[in-house]
């Protein structure tokens, strides 16, 4: 039974293989001592940025760039992760499962030491890549950070060149309002002094008006009482 057992797992196609690291899209680690990377603005993301790029759902490819690799072993921790999966250990408690794992292992002659530096490996190949990711993060939320500022700071400029636009029109409004009430007082005096002048050639109580005096004034000379004594002397040169 371990023997089919082993044998559903173990193939010459297992093998693992040495990868340097080639992978574009996922930049290295700097060196601790490195000089600091300046400031990536947004035009350094693509529109269509992805964080976690097409290989999301594979953790092989984060395996396969990892700066730290392990010694080729034909049987690795995941090996034994599928083992651990296998339907032939279904129904079996914890302790007869890791029995069953390890006679597997010391009849294949897995060296328990290597699939445990595997397992380290691994780990911190995930964690290597995390840190990776939280990194292009910060970068990406900064770059669109800077970016949000600077819109921000094109949006206020074009408010308040757009409030002063509304200002000065209201003022301008506000003016030609003006300039019509000064007219308008203007025009209240000048029908005044007119209205003054007229009354000279209007006829006194009694009295019949001069015969130069004309029978219908102009329609700038008719105002209240003005439009009234002018009727009256207009009646009194009729009779």
């Amino acid at each position: 039974m371990f023997k089919r057992f082993f044998q559903s797992y173990h193939g010459e196609g297992d093998v693992q293989q040495e990868h340097s690291f080639g992978n574009e899209d996922i930049p290295p680690v700097p060196e601790a001592n490195a000089a600091p990377q300046p400031v990536k603005t947004a035009a350094a993301f693509p529109a269509n940025f992805d964080l976690l790029g097409a290989n999301r759902d594979s953790f092989d490819e984060v395996y396969e760039h990892a700066t730290v690799k392990p010694p080729s072993q034909s049987f690795g921790i995941l090996k034994v992760a599928e083992m651990a999966a296998s339907p032939y250990l279904a129904g079996m408690t914890a302790e007869s499962k890791r029995n069953s794992i390890l006679m597997a292992l010391e009849a294949a002659g897995a060296d328990v030491g290597y699939l445990l530096e595997d397992a380290v490996f691994r780990q911190r190949a995930l964690d290597e890549r995390e840190d990776l990711i939280q990194k292009r993060l910060s970068e990406f939320e900064a770059a669109k950070s800077n970016e949000i500022a600077a819109v921000q700071e094109e949006l206020a400029r074009i408010t308040a060149q757009s409030m002063t636009r509304i200002q000065n029109n209201r003022e301008e409004i506000a003016r030609e309002h003006e300039r019509l009430r000064l007219w308008q007082l203007r025009k209240q005096q000048e029908s005044q002094r007119i209205a003054d002048t007229a009354m000279f050639f209007a006829p006194k109580t009694g009295q019949s008006p001069a015969p130069s005096a004309p029978l219908n004034p102009p329609a700038t000379m008719v105002h209240d009482g003005f439009a009234a004594l002018l009727d009256r002397g207009a009646a009194a040169s009729r009779r």
